[in-house]
């Protein structure tokens, strides 16, 4: 008994939009009935694009992505896109991928971000924050993978990742104005 009142409202809104549908045309002297027709819906709203190695995410189109970057204290590059790891990237190098931050041995903030890995190498941004005699700045690398390693490098300095674990990233960054490490946590 239940079941057939609570569906009693369905039942007569269907009559009712059956007579407005069908009622018909006023004035007109005829027996001719007239559909009406209803209102235009609204496009539905399209979903997110999926993210792919031809489709890469940016703050503006991953939230958790623009979240990250809000966390991050160093400079990061106007626009910035990630591309997931090459689907041909074993899971040891793809292990890399992602913003990461932190401090270094002397108190620094320090911000690595690793993308575009196929199964040779990788790009970074390596930034960093202000510092006793220097300003904040950023670099980007072109990386290789060695071993379990990956070598960022150009003619100022050679950078050294090591994944530790799932969330965090060992550096060693040599330069000839000197040498500093630290642990990184991932972000994103």
């Amino acid at each position: 008994m239940s079941n057939s009142l609570t569906k009693l409202p369905l039942v007569l809104a269907g009559v009712a939009i059956a007579a407005a549908v069908l009622t018909p045309a006023f004035g007109q002297g005829t027996d001719k009935f007239e559909k009406l027709t209803p209102a235009p819906r609204s496009a539905p709203a399209k979903p997110a694009p999926a993210v792919t190695e031809d489709r890469p995410v940016t703050a503006e189109t991953d939230p958790k992505l623009k979240a990250a970057l809000a966390r991050v204290s160093t400079p990061v590059p106007e626009g910035l896109s990630l591309r997931k790891p090459a689907a041909g990237a074993p899971a040891q190098l793809r292990a890399f991928h992602g913003v990461w931050t932190g401090t270094n041995e002397f108190g620094v903030l320090v911000t690595a971000i690793i993308d575009s890995i196929t199964d040779t190498g990788a790009e970074v941004i390596h930034s960093w924050g202000p510092g006793k005699g220097f300003s904040a700045g950023l670099t980007r690398l072109p990386a290789r993978f060695q071993d379990s390693k990956l070598l960022a490098k150009d003619t100022r300095r050679t950078v050294e990742y090591r994944v530790l674990s799932g969330d965090s990233l060992e550096y060693i960054l040599e330069r000839q104005s000197g040498n500093h490490r630290g642990v990184l946590k991932r972000v994103y």
